[in-house]
């Protein structure tokens, strides 16, 4: 594993020890202005940056020049601000939905963001996902027509239900990227999955079991990064309802 790497690693640690916090003093010393750019750009790409902006502060803060520290703080209030704009979208649209009656589920994102750290800002995410019944595909697309967002894909106005039965997610734009999932797992993947059991409980969907905690965060692609296990395991539900998820991210 490469220095850079095992500092980010670090850094992500939820309880670091007091080695970890020596080696990431250490590692933030020996970086140059383009090592540091370099370093700030794989915590970008590995969607980590808040987290290792956070751990700078905490333990290496002195360790750094102000305008270096000013330049790491400018790109965390950009992540900052965007989250909090697209977390406010995502409970706007999760109440259209339920307006409309059609139940729905957010996961990922700033939801994921809110169960694993309990801080919508300390994680990075580029789109918001909701799962819906299959029953509701068509007339959730139509909703979120209407209410200015474009379906990536050009969906046809017969034969709905056997376009869909194709599929099992639909991106649609507007001033942020939404994907409306009626599937968690594709029909290609041999596994018997019981997609019903996520809609059993009105407020939350506990996923209970570690096993089947990381079978669900592999097979729907999060970007995760490493933390106490116990936390991780035993800290995140993964989804959550409109009301659930207004009463866990507002004041």
């Amino acid at each position: 594993m490469t220095p850079d790497l095992q500092f980010l690693i670090n850094c992500c640690k939820t309880t670091p020890t007091s080695s970890d916090i020596e080696q990431i003093r250490r590692h933030i010393t020996q970086l140059n202005n383009l090592q540091l750019s370099t370093m700030a750009t794989l915590a970008h790409a590995h969607g980590v940056f808040p987290l290792i902006y956070h751990a700078i502060l905490a333990h290496a803060s002195d360790r750094l020049p102000d305008d270096t520290l000013a330049e790491l703080k400018q790109q965390n209030m950009a992540i900052v601000m965007q989250n909090m704009r697209m977390t406010a979208e995502l409970i706007r649209i999760m109440r259209l939905l339920e307006e409309e009656g059609i139940e729905a589920l957010a996961f990922k994102g700033p939801t994921l963001a809110q169960l694993a750290y309990g801080d919508i800002t300390l994680r990075q995410y580029g789109d918001l996902d909701i799962l819906i019944k299959k029953q509701d595909i068509a007339k959730s697309i139509a909703l979120l027509i209407k209410d200015e967002y474009i379906p990536e894909i050009t969906i046809p106005k017969t034969n709905n239900e056997t376009f869909f039965a194709c599929l099992s997610v639909i991106g649609l734009e507007k001033t942020s990227r939404i994907e409306i999932h009626w599937e968690l797992v594709s029909k290609n993947y041999a596994i018997n999955w019981e997609e019903t059991a996520l809609w059993r409980e009105n407020d939350t969907t506990r996923i209970k079991e570690p096993q089947s905690l990381c079978l669900r965060i592999t097979l729907t692609c999060f970007t995760f990064v490493p933390m106490d296990q116990n936390t991780f395991l035993n800290g995140s539900n993964g989804y959550v309802t409109s009301t659930a998820l207004s009463r866990l991210i507002l004041p």
